[in-house]
Order: structure tokens, then sequence, then C-alpha cells
């Protein structure tokens, strides 16, 4: 993800969980945000936000207000209502996790009206991305964490258990090794 507007600093940054949530709060503490805060419903996730970076990790229900930009990377529409709530005045709101079809939410589009809230998107980054998002990934690998993204291996003929235990949220990431 790049910045396109702004400095990154502005504000209060709030990420929804899933293994992307860890490279964007290093991103985002590396960029020069204020306060970088993840959100998760699983504990164990929210450990592994501090350790990239996080000030706080908070289960979802923490009531947050006055944030600048909320990115969502977790793929689970029933978060947007509240990201949208915690936004302050000319908020951002980014979306990069719903991205499989029927990622439906009702949401109260008058929050967004009313509180000047800019939507953008985040997904399929251009291919000229990839060398910043290696060089990100080769100059912080002794900084953060990386390996611990993904925790569930598999055998190839494992495939089906792998694809259960993340649809079940039993693993952050699956990985199918030979």
């Amino acid at each position: 993800m790049r910045r396109r507007e702004g400095r990154v600093g502005e504000g209060r940054y709030q990420g929804h969980p899933g293994p992307r949530l860890a490279g964007l709060l290093g991103w985002g503490g590396l960029q020069g945000a204020r306060r970088v805060i993840g959100l998760d419903s699983f504990a164990a996730r929210r450990q592994l936000a501090l350790r990239f970076g996080a000030e706080e990790a908070l289960d979802p229900a923490a009531r947050l207000e006055n944030v600048e930009v909320v990115i969502e990377v977790c793929g689970d529409p029933s978060v947007i209502p509240a990201g949208i709530q915690c936004l302050r005045a000319g908020g951002r709101y980014v979306l990069g996790g719903v991205v499989n079809p029927d990622a439906n939410e009702r949401i109260d589009a008058n929050q967004i009206l009313r509180k000047l809230v800019t939507l953008r998107r985040a997904h399929n980054d251009h291919t000229r991305n990839l060398p910043e998002a290696l060089d990100f990934l080769v100059g912080n690998r002794k900084r953060f964490p990386f390996h611990d993204l993904v925790d569930g291996k598999y055998r190839l003929n494992e495939v089906g258990r792998a694809m259960q235990d993340a649809a079940e949220r039993r693993v952050l990431r699956a990985a199918i090794v030979p």
C-alpha cells in the first residue's frame, strides 16, 4: 500500500486482524504514524500485533474515537461499521481484505456523509510494488517476526485440512510445504 496523500503521522491508525495487519503495523510505524492500533478478536494475534509494532492491540469490541485512518485487511465485512464509527471527521477508511464475493454488510451511510469519510481500496497491487514490498521484508527481517505469520504447515495430501483450519481460523496462515 502506498501513501498517496498527506503525512502518515497525522493521527491514529486502526487495523483489523489478519496476516496483512502485521506487515501494515510495521509499515505504519516506519512511515511515522503517531499511534498504530491493532484490533483482533483472537488474543494470540493481538500479541503478534504488538510484536509488529502496534502500540496497542485491542479486542474489536473496544470503543475507539477520533481515528484518522482505518485499514481493513481481515476479509470480514462485519468489522466495517465499527471502523467507520470510530473515524474522526475527514477520516479515511481503506478496504483491503474483503476481496471475496458476497462480502455484504449493512452500514449507516449517514456516518460516511456526516463525517466526510473518504473510502479507498487497496487490492491487487501493481507489479511495480513487489520490489518495494520485498525490500521492506528483507530490510526488516530481524526487526519483525515475519516467520510467525505462517503458523499452520501442511503436507500436500493435507490441503483439505489446511483449508478447513484457515476457514475456521485455527491458524493465521496455512502453508503447504514439501
